[in-house]
């Protein structure tokens, strides 16, 4: 049962994270953009790069999972999820929407968090 409780608290600790970072990236790109800018590749591309480099600082402070595997299926339909709810939110509220703040960017973001994170705890396992 320990077992168990210890799986659902990363995943959800993994989520959570993977949540509050995505608002924090919304924040921090329209201060940067541009009013009017409808580049979305670019910033499809500072999801992944945003995604990567800040997986590769989740798996410094924690090394180890139970299942890896899961979080690739799991997350990024939760963060998508949340980010378009969060989104549609802040939109009702005259706020505008940012791309992470969709369910593409949200689910964009948690699949390459969670890949980067699977392929280094899977080599550490196996190395």
């Amino acid at each position: 049962m320990e077992f168990i409780f210890e799986i659902l608290i990363e995943l959800l600790l993994e989520i959570i994270v993977q949540i509050l970072i995505g608002l924090g990236y919304g924040s921090i790109a329209r201060a940067f953009k541009p009013e009017g800018s409808k580049n979305k590749l670019l910033g499809y591309l500072g999801i992944v790069l945003l995604s990567s480099i800040l997986s590769l600082v989740f798996c410094l402070i924690f090394p180890s999972s139970y299942f890896p595997g899961i979080s690739i299926i799991v997350n990024p339909i939760i963060v998508g999820l949340s980010m378009k709810y969060i989104g549609e939110w802040k939109s009702k509220k005259g706020a505008s929407q940012t791309l992470i703040a969709t369910f593409g960017g949200g689910a964009l973001f948690a699949f390459i968090f969670s890949i980067i994170r699977f392929i280094i705890i899977y080599n550490e396992a196996f190395a």
